[in-house]
């Protein structure tokens, strides 16, 4: 499950999506936790199935060991599975997988996992092996704070206009001066209000 930074961060590249539309830009490509399996034969590539997938890895362990049947020619024999947490598409069709690295209440990004994975390697030689393989040798696949340079770059606005809806005050109690005899003002019930007309804010 997305943790809240995820969702935030999804949410920031949705809005940058409609950003991009409306200026008439194309959209970015982009698939969050999208799994990768490496084959033993046909390297890595995106994976569409998980159920059985840990059962099957262990499996090509076996087969790796001698210990078990090979399957037949042509099967999937997947070794490692990954779950990026960005990838993305580009014009080209090749595929680039990015960590986001999020920045802790120290000012530190995060590590990388240094756990090595069933197929022998670490989180992230295993993202270079999938950038390498759809031809995007990036260097280290992650976006934290130090690559994206957020600090330096320009802050860019556009001027919105904000409709606010006409307040009616003939719809609620409020109070109007009203003279009455011996100089005192009382409060008049709403129903004698005026609409307000509707104001643009830019």
């Amino acid at each position: 499950m997305a943790t809240k930074k995820e969702k935030c961060f999804r949410k920031a590249v949705d809005k940058l999506n409609e950003g991009r539309e409306a200026k008439g830009q194309q959209q970015l490509d982009v698939e969050h936790e999208q799994g990768w399996i490496r084959d033993k034969v046909n390297g890595w590539q995106p994976s569409p199935w998980y159920r059985t997938l840990w059962y099957s890895i262990r499996k090509t362990m076996r087969i790796n060991d001698a210990m078990q049947d090979p399957r037949p020619p042509g099967s999937a024999n997947p070794e490692q599975f990954r779950k990026p947490d960005v990838t993305l598409t580009r014009p080209d069709g090749s595929k680039v997988v990015i960590d986001t690295k999020f920045t802790d209440a120290k000012g530190k990004p995060d590590d990388w996992r240094d756990q090595t994975g069933m197929g022998g390697k670490k989180q992230q030689e295993d993202y270079e092996d999938i950038n390498k393989s759809q031809g995007n040798d990036i260097g280290q696949p992650k976006l934290d704070k130090d690559n994206c340079d957020c600090g330096k770059r320009k802050l860019e606005t556009e001027t919105v206009e904000v409709r606010v809806p006409a307040l009616e005050p003939g719809n609620s109690l409020y109070f109007a001066p009203i003279p009455a005899p011996g100089g005192l003002t009382l409060p008049a019930p709403g129903g004698v209000g005026f609409p307000i007309p509707e104001f643009v804010f830019p």
